[in-house]
């Protein structure tokens, strides 16, 4: 059986070939630029075998190219060929498609922010979603990073058992002057919800966005497998968004994984 790591190089030299054949006039950079994949709705049809790489036939082999070369220094090769052969082969029996409307595909944008003149990154999870009449649009579902970056822990600061009889005095100094130690007033069984603390600190003005640093996308529609693309920028044939990690998952390992997406504590 041919390694996968090699059958993905051949498609992509198939496509080469066929360019030189048939774009006598193209440069090597204009023939780069056919095959880059220039955007995600173009990634999400070559793997849906809507649009296919210059040169490469079938769904199979459209969906082999679309996978980062550089996985081969993250994962064992013969680890690798296994579980690209195996995505590939469900794929096919699957007979679904990745779209960016479904429950189960979800953007992560890391952003860098400021909170008093210090920088800080968060990673921002989004969905699709269709509200009124069929208006559709990207939503924030969850909000990963605040914990890391020093807003709140799990540290509790005791308000006196008899403070209720001074009217609550030490509300001033734990609300104007101690505000960074808000969150700790929580009960023992009170979690965060960080998507809400975190709207609350953009609606008060007092943390600003800076940019998006980075940008992927999580799938999970596809039986038994979750991965990730992203934009790989750099020359040759094998760039643009291709999907640069698959894990192989039970049903529960899914969850989990789309739990840990969220930020959610995901304790057995």
């Amino acid at each position: 059986m041919k390694r996968v790591t090699l059958l993905i190089r051949t498609v992509v030299a198939v496509s080469v070939i066929f360019g030189a054949l048939h774009l006598n006039a193209a440069s090597p950079l204009d023939r780069d630029f056919n095959d880059q994949v220039k955007s995600v709705a173009e990634m999400l049809a070559r793997f849906n075998g809507i649009e296919a790489k210059p040169g490469v036939v079938g769904r199979h082999d459209n969906v082999l190219a679309l996978f980062d070369f550089d996985m081969e220094q993250r994962i064992p090769r013969d680890s690798l060929e296994e579980l690209v052969g195996d995505f590939v082969n469900t794929v096919e029996q699957w007979n679904g498609e990745l779209r960016l409307s479904d429950a189960c595909a979800w953007a992560e944008a890391t952003c860098v922010f400021a909170f008093n003149k210090e920088k800080f990154t968060l990673s921002l999870i989004l969905q699709q979603e269709t509200f009124g009449e069929e208006q559709h649009r990207w939503a924030v579902v969850g909000v990963r990073g605040l914990r890391e970056a020093g807003f709140y822990n799990e540290t509790r600061v005791t308000i006196s058992p008899v403070d209720h009889e001074l009217h609550f005095m030490s509300f001033n100094d734990l609300m104007n002057n101690d505000y960074h130690l808000a969150a700790a007033m929580r009960a023992i069984n009170r979690d965060i919800d960080e998507l809400s603390f975190f709207l609350a600190l953009l609606h008060s003005g007092t943390l600003k966005f800076d940019r998006v640093n980075h940008l992927k996308f999580h799938f999970a529609d596809v039986p038994d497998f979750v991965f990730t693309i992203e934009e790989i920028t750099r020359p040759g044939n094998n760039s643009g968004w291709l999907i640069t990690s698959l894990t192989r998952v039970s049903a529960r390992e899914k969850q989990h994984y789309i739990n840990r997406l969220y930020g959610y504590n995901d304790e057995d």
